[in-house]
């Protein structure tokens, strides 16, 4: 039973992380594209 319960905080702990990095990586991802949008040219 402990061992299950060990599992299944790891299990957390890495979904937790995972979903850290890909909020970070849609963020960057957005500004990245508000400040070049693929469509339109540079405004500077």
């Amino acid at each position: 039973m402990l061992e299950l319960l060990r599992q299944n905080t790891e299990l957390t702990t890495l979904t937790n992380q995972l979903t850290t990095h890909l909020k970070a990586m849609a963020v960057e991802l957005h500004q990245k594209l508000v400040l070049n949008p693929p469509s339109l040219p540079p405004h500077a």
